[in-house]
């Protein structure tokens, strides 16, 4: 065989990965309490939606239908700022949004200086895509510094939302969420 010849080799699923253990509602509750509006939002819609992060970097206000507390999820932007379909072709889906999640939207939407129909939900100050990894350094990390809370990844709020129901109320239209109960009641940060 030739030094150039390509060799595929497969491996048991999930050799060499971590396993993602969704965080705690104390946990969760902790940070959202702590953290300043504007990113209180983007925990929680994280941690309601399911979003992976990719698709919430790429959601545009003409995909939440407020009206009918959806979000229709068909993209995702990658580190380089490139927007592509969702990871999987079952990645294109409608998700349900609490009243509570609306509301806060709605808000932002109003102190957005990036509210038309074509623009970012979430943006940087240039109403760009956010840099994930910069996000995530420069501000969720040092959360977990500031409330000494057990650390989780980000990719661990997607894990809640399927952990608490959100992500299978959305896929079978039907069931219930602690998280969206909770935040339907109106009590921010009762995760």
């Amino acid at each position: 065989m030739s030094a150039s010849a390509v060799v595929a080799v497969f491996g048991p699923r999930g050799e060499g990965s971590k396993r993602i253990i969704p965080p705690s509602k104390a946990q969760l509750r902790t940070l959202v309490e702590a953290a300043p509006d504007d990113f209180r939002l983007m925990l929680i819609f994280a941690a309601s939606t399911g979003a992976r992060a990719a698709e919430q970097w790429a959601a545009r206000w003409r995909d939440l239908d407020l009206d009918k507390c959806e979000l229709r999820i068909s993209r995702r932007v990658d580190a380089y700022g490139e927007v592509g379909a969702p990871k999987t072709t079952a990645g294109v889906r409608t998700v349900p949004l609490s009243a509570h999640l609306v509301a806060m939207l709605k808000a932002h939407k109003i102190k957005s200086k990036f509210s038309k129909p074509e623009d970012l939900v979430f943006t940087n100050s240039h109403g760009h895509h956010i840099g994930h990894d910069n996000l995530v350094k420069r501000r969720f990390l040092p959360l977990f510094e500031a409330t000494k809370a057990a650390r989780f990844n980000w990719h661990g709020l997607r894990h809640f939302a399927v952990s608490t129901g959100s992500r299978r109320r959305s896929i079978l239209g039907r069931g219930s969420s602690p998280f969206n109960r909770s935040m339907d009641d109106g009590e921010e940060g009762k995760i």
